[in-house]
């Protein structure tokens, strides 16, 4: 335990009412919010008059039943609307509206709206049966209470003791620092990602039974990870996941530009709650989230160059080609990485050093702790990862 600690989250909070447009008075309007993804935040209108008293009641009961489902405080008219007396004696009626996932279920009264968190999009009805549309003002659309996060760039950047000042002074605060990198930023899926995840969300519905449901939650939601190996019946013991009946492991390899990525203990934890709370409640005690083995290979080959006087150029390049195509992340054939379990071929290696600029052919190559074997095969639950390679020119 470290004391003098506190949790700090990477995201930008705005005190004050930031304006996000002006209402048009036309359907469908849209407006977007420029600081995303959009954490929270609460969309405020001003009207032109007061709300009959059948809405009221609806957007209080509307507001009621979200702080039932988020476990929050129960909610008064004065969470909905907010009359405001100016200093020239005008008065404002501010009212709060809700967002929605569609407007399928909003009549032309409903005070909704849809809310894309990661572009910032707000979308507005149309004023006929999906939706009220905004009354017709100046800079008469706001959200208050905006948090806007930071991604998976603040994982990059808040590394250890990157954080070394403070922005505005606090009294008896010497100084401060943080002993461990940021973790959870997380950015919107990409197109790939959507083909690949997409049906298996449509599939688990958050839930996690099968070795395949564990595996696609945990890439679905945190988006730090960039592999997920479920093992059934296995737990960790001696340092490796020996078998269990009714226990569940699952490995994880984070994205990262190292040799071999490793997640941090705080990572690790999270993902257990997370698979514990989504999984059958007779094994939730007895799942445990991995960090990946790797294997290193190293080779040992003797190269001729098309250049005598480039060896020590060429000698680098083929170290560099080898460190690439073993990473875990970007390396294989294909450069996407390598997959649990998958074996390796020297033939691969020849091909790997014959692309290096300057090489004219290779005359050996052996892997350094088996040089008799031409394929290294690798433990199913073992990634591959880059040795120190041994590089000769001749």
């Amino acid at each position: 335990m470290v004391l003098n600690t506190v949790m700090a989250d990477n995201q930008q909070t705005l005190r004050d009412d930031w304006v996000l447009a002006s209402g048009s008075g036309e359907p469908d309007q849209r407006a977007t919010i420029l600081r995303r993804p959009v954490l929270a935040g609460d969309i405020w209108i001003r009207e032109n008059e007061l709300p009959s008293e059948a809405e009221r009641d609806a957007l209080l009961q509307e507001l009621t039943q979200l702080a039932i489902e988020e476990g929050a405080e129960m909610p008064g008219l004065a969470d909905a609307i907010e009359p405001r007396t100016l200093p020239d004696g005008d008065r404002e009626i501010w009212v709060r509206w809700l967002r929605v996932p569609n407007f399928r279920a909003s009549g032309p009264r409903s005070r909704h709206y849809t809310l894309e968190a990661v572009t910032g999009e707000v979308t507005f009805g149309n004023g006929r049966d999906a939706g009220l549309t905004p009354a017709i003002g100046k800079d008469n659309i706001v959200v208050r209470g905006l948090r806007a996060g930071g991604g998976e760039q603040a994982n990059v950047d808040a590394v250890p003791l990157a954080i070394k000042e403070l922005k505005t002074s606090l009294p008896f605060i010497d100084k401060v620092f943080n002993l461990s990198g940021a973790v959870g930023g997380a950015d919107p899926w990409t197109l790939d990602q959507i083909s690949e995840l997409g049906p298996q969300a449509i599939k688990n519905r958050g839930r996690a039974v099968s070795t395949e449901d564990y595996e696609s939650i945990t890439l679905e939601t945190f988006s730090q990870i960039a592999r997920a190996k479920c093992l059934a019946t296995r737990a960790p013991a001696d340092g490796k996941p020996m078998f269990k009946p009714g226990a569940v492991s699952v490995i994880v390899m984070p994205k990262g530009t190292e040799r071999m990525p490793q997640p941090s203990k705080a990572l690790l934890r999270r993902i257990e709650e997370f698979l514990r709370r989504h999984a059958f409640g007779a094994i939730a005690s007895d799942i445990h989230a991995l960090p990946p083995v790797y294997l290193p290979v190293a080779i040992a080959a003797k190269v001729h160059t098309a250049k005598p006087q480039d060896a020590s150029l060429v000698e680098r390049r083929v170290v560099q080609a080898l460190d690439t195509f073993f990473h875990p992340l970007i390396g294989g054939e294909h450069g996407d990485g390598w997959p649990f379990g998958r074996s390796v071929y020297i033939s691969e290696v020849f091909a790997v050093i014959e692309r290096v600029q300057g090489v004219d052919h290779v005359v050996e190559a052996t892997f350094v702790d088996q040089p008799a074997l031409s394929r290294m095969d690798v433990d199913e639950n073992v990634l591959v990862a880059s040795g120190t390679h041994q590089i000769a020119i001749v």
